[in-house]
């Protein structure tokens, strides 16, 4: 017989309680309706909507009309709820009352003291809210999730943050933003290189459009090339197929590159992948 006094989810008449909730996160609110991400132990971390004054929480599966099962909530799960929930209205307050409205979007953000930012996001009738992004471009995409969709855009000029960013006169942010296009300024440069506190590369001509194998990339090298604004894919350990994590391939045009190389390609050091920049050659 199983000892539900050990358990996270439990069963009580006919109706499945949870007693604790991690990683909780908000990031939409569309009206009433919440949508959490969170780590319940036994059905690992998942997406659920949350209806305020409720006392469960529903499976969220996007694009799926099927009517998901109930999981209610302890005191406990539901003070967490509601703690998550009255600070996510409490952090968007300020933002969403001084949105701007740029195209069929409203959107605002406010700098933090460490350089990042939290950015306020409205779109048919859905609020965003997403806390202390990196704008540092390795890790654009990562952070603004599930935003990712309506800020990244193909075109630097299209691009809702930037285009607020230029309203507001904000030189720091439009730096920033436009290094992730391989469109920054020596102006940009100089101030990412102030702030970053390391050596930044700028984009090659197309004569360097090739592949590079880089040898031994440590820490301090990959700060460089976060700030450099070179994105770079990861290849998870079961892909590797005769790969090594020890060699990585960047693209000085397009400042991009994997984090893993062929383990028999013959590889250059970073130092001599810096003398590219410092050499012109």
């Amino acid at each position: 017989m199983i000892n539900q006094a050990k358990m996270n989810v439990v069963k009580i008449d006919d109706k499945y309680y949870v007693k604790k909730i991690k990683a909780l996160k908000c990031v939409k609110r569309i009206g009433d309706e919440y949508f959490i991400s969170c780590d319940i132990k036994m059905r690992g971390y998942k997406e659920y909507k949350y209806k305020r004054n409720e006392d469960y929480i529903t499976r969220y599966i996007p694009k799926v009309e099927a009517r998901p099962k109930r999981l209610y909530l302890s005191e406990i799960a539901l003070n967490q709820i509601i703690d998550l929930i009255n600070e996510f209205d409490l952090n968007i307050h300020s933002l969403d009352m001084d949105k701007y409205k740029i195209g069929d979007f409203y959107i605002n953000y406010k700098g933090n003291k460490d350089g990042t930012y939290d950015l306020y996001f409205e779109y048919n009738h859905a609020k965003y809210y997403k806390k202390n992004i990196s704008i540092i471009p390795y890790f654009f995409r990562l952070d603004l999730y599930p935003l990712d969709k309506f800020i990244i855009t193909d075109d630097l000029e299209t691009n809702p943050l930037y285009i607020l960013a230029k309203k507001r006169n904000d030189s720091e942010l439009e730096g920033k933003i436009r290094i992730y296009y391989n469109a920054e300024t020596e102006e940009d440069i100089d101030r990412i290189r102030e702030k970053a506190g390391c050596e930044i590369l700028p984009k090659l001509d197309e004569s360097h459009n090739m592949n590079y194998i880089v040898n031994n990339i440590t820490d301090e090298n990959v700060k460089i090339l976060e700030a450099s604004g070179y994105r770079i894919i990861h290849r998870p350990h079961f892909a590797m197929r005769g790969s090594t994590h020890s060699k990585w391939i960047l693209n000085p045009y397009n400042k991009s590159g994997v984090d893993a190389a062929k383990e028999n390609d013959t590889a250059i050091s970073f130092n001599e992948f810096l003398n590219l920049f410092h050499k012109g050659i």
